[in-house]
């Protein structure tokens, strides 16, 4: 025999409205969590779809050898992608550590120490005032919006190089995992011959 719920609707409804919102919070968090790894994780397969005619051809090549295949696509993969992008990025460091040491000089030769000292040069001065009076906005405004600009421009640069590394890498687990199907379908098959 069942006991009868003591409970009333209204608390039901509010058991079940924290239940939702409790579930839509861990949603949430377990989206922000796994945000770094889309990237990676479209480039791989990317990859993947991109490369697995080539790999069946090496691999019927090396009569068979899929592991071997897999190593040398997955090298030969790193090298004409991973190289040319960390050779690009050391590149896009030493340009903007000479930018920023450029840049250091200027200001120590100019005298410029803030914002407002910035704004007082002659050609941006006259852009800071054409801005603000068109857009009613105030010299404060801008340097955050550049210096937000900036930091976004700086990390998505940095995340490609880091994406495309973790994708081409990725690319040779997809074959090993293509393998062990393999050898699972060639184990049954064994299985159901005795």
């Amino acid at each position: 025999m069942s006991v009868p719920d003591a409970r009333t609707d209204g608390e039901r409804w509010y058991g079940r409205l924290f239940a939702v919102g409790a579930i839509g919070i861990l949603s949430l968090l377990l989206l922000r969590i796994a945000e770094p790894f889309v990237g990676p994780l479209a480039w791989s397969i990317f990859l993947a779809f991109l490369l697995n005619p080539l790999q069946r051809r090496l691999t019927a090549l090396l009569r068979g050898r899929d592991s071997w295949a897999a190593l040398i696509l997955t090298t030969v993969t790193f090298l004409l992608f991973v190289g040319p992008l960390s050779v690009v990025g050391a590149l896009f460091v030493a340009q903007a550590s000479e930018l920023v040491g450029l840049l250091d000089t200027r200001m120590s030769s100019w005298q410029i120490t803030s914002m407002d000292d910035v704004a007082s040069l002659p050609a941006l001065a006259r852009v800071i005032d054409w801005v603000e009076a068109h857009f009613a906005t105030s010299s404060d405004e801008i340097q955050r919006w550049v210096l937000s600009g900036a930091r976004n421009v700086l990390s998505r640069a940095s995340a490609l190089g880091g994406a495309a590394f973790v994708g081409a890498s990725t690319l040779g687990q997809q074959h090993r995992l293509e393998r062990a199907e393999i050898v699972r379908k060639r184990i049954g098959q064994v299985h159901e011959s005795n």
